[in-house]
């Protein structure tokens, strides 16, 4: 069974790929299946763990880019107070994601497809710069 953040990610890809066909954007393999050797492998390729999902090469403003960690629909990553869920997974992808931020990159979460794509027309129209 398909892991339904890769379906997201490659629908992401699709619409963009039509929507904005000169944009450059590159989406993680994180839902694949890989070997056990495979896996080792890619982990030993990782600086950290928590790099988003999907990222666009696009400077716009003074951004330089953009980064999404995707999440299936119905997840919860925040709590109704404003505060990040104690997921040690969320976390660890926040934490990356704002040291990204620091580097001059837009970073954010996104559930599901039509909160993807929104962030992402967002990202190109200057909205999110």
């Amino acid at each position: 069974m398909r892991n339904r953040e890769t379906v997201i990610q490659i629908e992401l890809c699709r619409y963009v790929s039509l929507k904005y066909p000169k944009e450059l954007y590159t989406s993680d393999l994180g839902g694949v299946r890989l070997s056990k050797k495979q896996a080792i492998q890619a982990s030993r390729m990782r600086k950290r763990k928590g790099h988003p999902d999907w990222t666009l090469y696009k400077k716009v403003g003074r951004a330089c880019g953009l980064m999404i960690e995707i999440k299936k629909e119905g997840t919860v990553i925040f709590n109704k107070d404003g505060s990040m869920r104690a997921d040690p997974h969320l976390r660890e992808q926040a934490e990356y994601m704002r040291l990204l931020r620091k580097q001059g990159w837009i970073c954010c979460f996104a559930v599901g497809l039509d909160e993807a794509m929104k962030t992402v027309d967002n990202y190109l129209s200057g909205v999110l710069s």
